[in-house]
């Protein structure tokens, strides 16, 4: 697992690859919960999903990729998006989250950050 520079991820996003970044935890109605972006490339420009995530490792079930969405009506999380440029796009989010400049990710590896 390597770290990415957010000038290192549009190539990646215009090969099809999906770039994510850990958020952090918070806590609703007394629940541990996650957040964390994901960001990716389609005909119409860049989109980001901002992702919000019960807790759900004390019932069993191990990957961030499977915790329940705390959103019943969003369960792939809230869209941003398309945007016409990638610097369009982040500066948008940046303005909803704080975003890290050297902490994005390939899809896949956010288990990892969460046990570390």
């Amino acid at each position: 697992m390597r770290y990415l520079k957010e000038n290192e991820i549009e190539p990646y996003l215009n090969a099809g690859k999906i770039i994510e970044q850990y958020l952090g935890t918070f806590k609703l109605d007394n629940l541990p919960c996650h957040r964390f972006v994901s960001i990716g490339k389609d005909k119409d420009g860049y989109y980001c999903f901002l992702v919000e995530v019960f807790d759900e490792k004390e019932d069993g079930i191990e990957s961030i990729y499977d915790f329940s969405s705390i959103d019943p009506d969003n369960l792939e999380g809230i869209e941003y998006g398309p945007k016409a440029s990638l610097k369009a796009l982040l500066s948008e989010l940046k303005e909803k989250v704080a975003l890290s400049n050297d902490t994005f990710l390939l899809t896949g590896f956010l288990d990892n950050v969460m046990t570390k």
